[in-house]
């Protein structure tokens, strides 16, 4: 039998299924004929089956180095350099295929392939698409392009390439899947979960798309059934480490904290260097407030040596009349964090300093473009790798890079931990050490990180000599009213993560010294009942009925929640973490905040805000104290009542919103950490 016979027969056999018997067929030609190329391609074809890139890329670069004409053999060679992240030698392979053979849409999508990987998402979309337009019933060349779109911000583009996919295969399940994710991206998460529903209901064995279901599901609130869908991706995939960092959110979200950190633990075990996992988990031990802040600083370490690159050194001598600033923030928009950053924005001295904003979240929100007017200047690092985000900031000749996430979501700090600027300070966001040595400061004030706090953080601490924070108030609240109800009601807007066993004993033993006295609770995930039989439940132990309780879940006007306040006497604040943002919504709406100072930054941020505003009587150091606190409070009706007239007043006075007094603060403190800086190189 000639070669060429047997190879007919050896792809007669892999067409069958039978890899074993194909392989053997060429291996025999090969010994023979050592020059048949079809033969090393086939079993280049066979190893990528297997998931053997490296074999398969010998293989068929044995191919096309016997016939360097062969479109198809550069095609599946730039496939499985792909594969071996050898992106730059994958695009040449595909181009190469391409121009050989230009209507070949194969060659077509994998070089889009090779580009994406190599980061040029732009030529990428333009490959996919070209792709598409020789074969419009290239389903994965769509899929393909939707998701290099979605990634470019492009999203009805996305959506129109994804319905192209599952047009060319409506059983396309994991184009359903992208599809969700684009919807859910749009906050359309009917539609997400309907495209999700579609993904797992064609593939039930797809764990990506029980996965992407979750995501939907959490996100609407349906946490129950997110917890079964992140279930059924870890079933289904063991190693789906983002499904059991998910699921661990939703713990996190219901309070069921020492799962969340279990969960954690298991991935960092299992992962690692996946940075989320080590994130998430320190986030969640502030709300369980179980370590000592110097352990906690352990963990962080952590994270630094196991999930991030070692920092290079970009020291220069910092000078000049003007200092160059960045701000790294993915909270850009309407988000509690830049609330506070936009007292700065608003009041820097331009003649001091440059700033340039850095997004790395591209939020929907009309705010967000409010807030990067206000800078200087603007980049959007949000489609970009680590490596060429740093790579753009390292190019702006930052002097001082100001992080506002720390460990919060959609955090860079791998990227920073690299180093970017001669100095890098984190501020606002985050109420805890980062642990990555390249954080040179940690900007707080004398009661959030007074000196004793410094064994807690890698960081230098900086202390302003005022409040650490401005509050910038919204111009759209409603006026203060006193509530018309005759019991006092307490409430809380915090998300009720942070009212752990601790908190729920305290609130406890406040609404059992006032047993006339109710509760209002809101947030957003308040209808979800195992939230409430856990607070329900720690009520119940200080003898407070459910009767007294009220749960409050979202509310979709921004007034109508800020109006709840009028409903409210006297806030109550949760332990060891503290009110952040709700703290001072509180306070802008005149309702009074108890506190009880703590003994971590977390657990002093309300003594802060209530030391500034000038009311340190609403301050306990002990559990008894804050009991006595809120009885004295409460007893003179009259004058809590009075409160509703006069303590939004009292707020706009006060540095609680003293933007342009923050500012002056701040930048002394980047003239005190230059100084710091230069004095070391000297």
């Amino acid at each position: 039998m000639s070669a060429e016979a047997q190879f007919a027969v050896a792809v007669g056999r892999l067409q069958a299924g039978d890899t074993v018997d194909a392989e053997r067929i060429c291996t025999e030609i090969l010994a023979a004929d050592p020059g048949h190329a079809d033969s090393h391609h086939l079993m280049g074809i066979i190893a990528l089956q297997r998931g053997d890139a490296a074999l398969a890329a010998g293989l068929i670069a044995n191919a096309v180095r016997l016939d360097g004409g062969n479109a198809t053999y550069l095609s599946n060679l730039s496939n499985a350099l792909g594969q071996l992240g050898k992106w730059d030698e994958a695009v040449e392979a595909a181009a190469r295929a391409v121009a050989i053979n230009p209507h070949f849409p194969e060659a077509h999508n994998n070089l889009g392939v090779a580009l994406h990987g190599a980061g040029r998402r732009d030529d990428a979309a333009e490959a996919y698409g070209r792709a598409g337009e020789i074969n419009p019933t290239y389903a994965e060349a769509f899929n393909n392009l939707g998701g290099v779109l979605q990634e470019l911000g492009r999203r009805a583009d996305a959506v129109a390439a994804y319905g192209k996919a599952i047009a060319a295969r409506p059983g396309y399940a994991e184009a359903h899947s992208n599809l969700g994710a684009v919807f859910q991206a749009e906050g359309r998460l009917n539609d997400a979960i309907k495209a999700y529903g579609a993904a797992v209901t064609l593939a039930p064995g797809l764990a990506s798309a029980h996965f992407n279901l979750g995501n939907g599901l959490q996100q609407a609130g349906r946490l129950e059934d997110a917890v079964a869908a992140y279930t059924r991706a870890i079933a289904l995939d063991p190693d789906h480490a983002d499904a059991r960092i998910n699921l661990a959110k939703v713990f996190f979200r219901r309070g069921q904290i020492p799962r969340a950190i279990s969960l954690l633990e298991q991935v960092i075990t299992q992962r690692p260097a996946l940075a989320q996992a080590h994130s998430n988990l320190l986030y969640a031990h502030s709300f369980q407030g179980d370590l000592p802040q110097e352990e906690i600083l352990t963990l962080a370490r952590r994270f630094n040596r196991l999930a991030c690159p070692p920092p290079e050194n970009l020291a220069r001598r910092i000078s000049g009349t003007k200092l160059n600033v960045g701000i790294i923030s993915a909270e850009i928009g309407s988000h509690a964090v830049a609330r506070f950053l936009e007292s700065f924005l608003r009041h820097y001295d331009r003649g001091k300093i440059h700033l340039t904003l850095y997004q790395t979240v591209l939020r929907p929100e009309a705010k967000r473009l409010e807030l990067l007017a206000l800078a200087d200047s603007a980049r959007d690092l949000s489609g970009l790798d680590d490596a060429s985000a740093r790579q753009q900031i390292m190019a702006d000749q930052i002097d001082i890079l100001i992080d506002t996430s720390g460990h919060l979501a959609d955090n860079r700090l791998p990227m920073l931990a690299q180093r970017c600027a001669a100095i890098q300070a984190h501020y606002n966001g985050y109420h805890g050490t980062t642990g990555i040595t390249a954080m040179d400061c940690f900007i707080g004030d004398d009661e959030i990180t007074p000196l004793e706090f410094q064994p807690g953080f890698s960081e230098t601490l900086i202390r302003l000599p005022r409040l650490w924070v401005a509050y910038a108030p919204p111009l759209d609240a409603p006026t203060p009213e006193a509530p018309t109800g005759e019991a006092i009601t307490f409430g809380c807007f915090n998300i009720l993560s942070k009212a752990g066993p601790a908190t729920l004993d305290l609130w406890g033993r406040v609404m059992k010294r006032l047993p006339a006295s109710r509760l209002v609770l809101k947030y957003q995930d308040n209808a979800d009942p195992v939230i409430q039989a856990r607070v329900r439940d720690g009520l119940a132990a200080h003898g407070v009925s459910a009767e007294r309780i009220t749960f409050l879940d979202w509310v979709p006007d921004w007034r109508a929640h800020m109006a709840l306040y009028n409903t409210i006497d006297v806030a109550l604040d949760t332990i060891p973490l503290n009110s952040g943002t709700t703290g001072f919504d509180a306070l802008y709406m005149a309702t009074p905040l108890v506190a009880l100072r703590g003994h971590w930054m977390g657990g002093r941020m309300s003594s802060a805000m209530l030391k500034a505003l000038g009311h340190p009587e609403w301050i306990a150091e002990t559990p008894d104290d804050y009991v006595a606190v809120v009885e004295r409070l409460v007893t003179d009706r009259a004058r809590l009542r009075g409160y509703k007239q006069t303590l939004r007043a009292e707020m706009l006075a006060s540095p609680l919103c003293d933007g342009k007094s923050l500012a002056t603060a701040l930048e002394d403190a980047f003239a005190q950490m230059v100084a710091t800086h230069n004095a070391r190189l000297a």
